[in-house]
């Protein structure tokens, strides 16, 4: 399979605290936090005449102080390769697809880009799909930005969905593999945008019961489950034990993280049918419940919405020795829990 970047999860580019005039019982004042909050705060002064703007009228290339701030967030997890993160000035090609994807979405994702995305910024050589993240205006209300990976618009959808499940596993052996099918013939863009707004949507909403600790002490939450959540998830990054499956800690999806290393494709096998048992769409739906919800919101949006059909296969050599049908599984009705994606 071709190489291309993975998805990765709302990572805060920095950590933040609120201003003390504000929220003085809730933040440290530790000058650090203040000094990554009044970036964040600085950030949205910057971009937040875009708001003014038609959305795809929104996707520029990325400040270079904002790619900075991203390089050097990435590689102080680990992430070697965004060294070589490139800006990208969206082509019209670019502009044209990206708008006619807007289209596409679920309502609740047109409504939160209206009103409160700032801007898109393409990058070259990211290590992921995408990624989104919020900063906070002066009465700490959040706003968004969203990173899409330059590759979205270029490569299939199916080829995406594929690879991104299929690079967990070590490279040294051929097979066995994992093969997605969508039965549409979108680019990987769609997915991208339904992924990350479905991130923004969940903020918004409260789908689950919040997006990270910083979100959480932002927001005041001491909510440990939503309807979404409940049965699937003990917390933010723990599964039921009846959801959980072999080696889960260890995914690292198209090896981004080089120290983390890959699981030996051998143990593959058993981890699909693990993973048919649980309620989740994909490997990567196990990491935490925000992707859990933003991978099920884009596959049920992909088959319901845009008269798709997934198929994930297991392969040996080219025969399907195992398959399952993501948005059919019977574990549980999770339809029902994301209909304000849709009101």
């Amino acid at each position: 399979m071709k190489k291309y970047g993975m998805h990765r999860t709302v990572l805060s580019v920095i950590c933040f605290s609120l201003l003390a005039v504000l929220l003085t019982a809730c933040v440290s004042h530790d000058s650090k936090y203040e000094e990554a909050f009044a970036w964040k705060l600085r950030l949205f002064q910057r971009l937040q005449d875009n708001l003014s703007k038609p959305v795809e009228a929104r996707v520029q290339k990325m400040p270079a102080e904002l790619l900075k701030a991203t390089r050097e967030h990435e590689q102080s997890i680990g992430i070697t390769s965004a060294v070589r993160y490139a800006a990208r000035t969206p082509s019209a090609d670019d502009m044209a697809l990206f708008k006619s994807y807007l289209d596409l979405l679920p309502h609740a994702h047109k409504v939160v880009f209206e009103k409160k995305l700032l801007a898109v910024y393409l990058i070259d050589g990211f290590s992921g799909a995408g990624l989104a993240n919020w900063v906070v205006d002066q009465q700490g209300q959040t706003y968004y930005y969203i990173i899409l990976n330059s590759s979205l618009f270029r490569v299939s959808l199916d080829d995406w969905l594929s690879y991104k499940n299929d690079s967990q596993f070590d490279k040294s052996e051929a097979s066995p593999t994992i093969r997605v099918r969508t039965q549409t013939d979108y680019k990987a863009l769609i997915y991208g945008l339904l992924h990350e707004g479905a991130h923004l949507v969940d903020i918004e909403s409260g789908a689950t019961p919040y997006f990270d600790h910083h979100h959480r002490r932002l927001i005041g939450s001491t909510q440990k489950i939503s309807e979404f959540t409940d049965r699937v998830w003990l917390n933010w990054l723990q599964p039921a034990p009846q959801c959980d499956f072999a080696h889960r800690l260890e995914l690292n999806p198209y090896g981004s993280f080089p120290k983390k290393g890959s699981i030996p494709r051998a143990e593959l096998t058993e981890m699909f049918s693990q993973l048919i048992k649980t309620p989740f769409v994909s490997f990567y739906s196990g990491s935490s419940w925000n992707e859990d919800l933003a991978d099920y919101v884009s596959f049920h949006h992909i088959e319901k919405k845009l008269g798709g059909a997934i198929t994930v296969e297991l392969l040996d050599s080219e025969n399907v020795i195992d398959h399952y049908a993501p948005i059919k599984s019977p574990w549980l009705n999770r339809e029902k829990y994301i209909q304000a994606f849709y009101d």
